[in-house]
């Protein structure tokens, strides 16, 4: 069986929509799930698409999972909804044996690439690096920040047994524009 990696960015997932301002502080705007509460009739989950290789992905118990298969291409689950300004944040559970990361402003387009899915990823690294939270450009530039400088980078995984810690809160993650 293919390695699974949950993504739960329902309950403490959101992305608000609202333009950012130092208003914020004051009033901030309404947080919204990014996960539909139920699939749809044909089991697919309402308001995202799978683009890329061959991972399947389906809710269970309000969490969206993803299960990979080998020697398939990078898999993606990209959400159909278009965001201006916004903030994440998520939980995630991740096999350490994956390469895996969150997208934030992908895309795909007939006329680049063949509509390869590219843009910028977080990553979870479980490398011995430890370069989760590191911002990667997919497809095009590569690295565009790791967080090589921090004085105690964030494994995903335990950095003695290489094992899954469980599920990960992550911080915000502000995406302007």
């Amino acid at each position: 069986m293919a390695p699974t990696r949950r993504a739960a960015l329902g309950m403490l997932a959101a992305a608000a929509s609202a333009p950012l301002a130092p208003s914020w502080a004051s009033s901030p705007p309404p947080w919204h799930s990014l996960i539909p509460p139920a699939a749809a009739p044909d089991g697919s989950i309402t308001g995202w698409r799978p683009l890329g290789g061959r991972a399947s992905y389906r809710l269970d118990a309000g969490e969206i999972v993803g299960t990979s298969v080998e020697k398939s291409p990078n898999s993606f689950l990209c959400s159909e909804e278009l965001f201006g300004d916004f903030i994440l944040e998520f939980e995630v559970k991740t096999d350490p044996r994956l390469n895996t990361g969150v997208m934030i402003r992908a895309e795909s387009k007939p006329d680049y690439r063949n509509g390869v899915v590219h843009g910028y990823q977080v990553e979870i690294d479980h490398a011995a690096r430890r370069w989760t939270g590191g911002l990667y450009d997919e497809q095009r530039r590569l690295w565009l920040a790791t967080p090589a400088h921090r004085p105690e980078p964030r494994p995903a995984s335990n950095p003695a047994t290489g094992t899954i810690c469980g599920w990960r809160r992550w911080g915000r993650v502000f995406a302007p524009g």
